[in-house]
């Protein structure tokens, strides 16, 4: 996906979409399928995102309302492209419904300000993750709002706390089916 995301801030779309398709596969060689419940909001975004840059309207949009089909919980990074996606699609109130709802799930998390007393650490740091998580989800859907310098504090602070916020955010969870 990054190497998608270089060549589309480059301008080189046609190579920014084979990087998004690519991103789609499962190689044969590691033996690796699908897990049942995977969500595929943020790259198929980032391919009908291009598909548009590349002027293929028609299946931008068809790209843009899969990006619909997917299920991730309110609170959940993956919700903040479906919001952009409803965007694309001219369904502007229902974008910002969307984000709207991410914060709202998002303020009932127990290590947020606002949802009463916050849990401390355990061992593994597995708590400290979950506060980078929050505030790298909270900067998305602010981002979403147009409230951009609430978003910068919210980033800035999830990157305080783990460097690598971005990637644990859309990483896959731990195979096992």
């Amino acid at each position: 996906i990054k190497l998608g995301d270089m060549a589309f801030e480059q301008g080189n779309y046609e190579e920014a979409l084979g990087h998004y398709v690519q991103a789609m596969e499962y190689p044969d060689n590691l033996e690796a399928r699908e897990q049942p419940g995977t969500i595929h909001a943020r790259k198929r975004f980032k391919i009908g995102r291009t598909l548009s840059a590349l002027g293929k309207k028609r299946d931008a949009r068809a790209m843009f309302e899969l990006v619909l089909t997917d299920n991730p919980p309110h609170g959940n990074p993956y919700s903040y492209y479906q919001g952009l996606a409803l965007q694309e699609l001219g369904k502007h109130n229902l974008a910002r419904e969307k984000f709207q709802r991410m914060l709202y799930e998002l303020n009932q998390e127990p290590d947020h300000p606002e949802s009463g007393p916050q849990s401390h650490d355990n061992e593994d740091g597995g708590t400290e993750i979950r506060k980078a998580l929050l505030h790298f989800t909270r900067a998305l859907a602010l981002k979403g709002l147009g409230k951009t310098s609430d978003a910068a504090r919210e980033m800035e602070s999830a990157l305080e706390i783990n460097p690598e916020v971005e990637l644990r955010s859309f990483a896959p969870p731990a195979a096992g089916w």
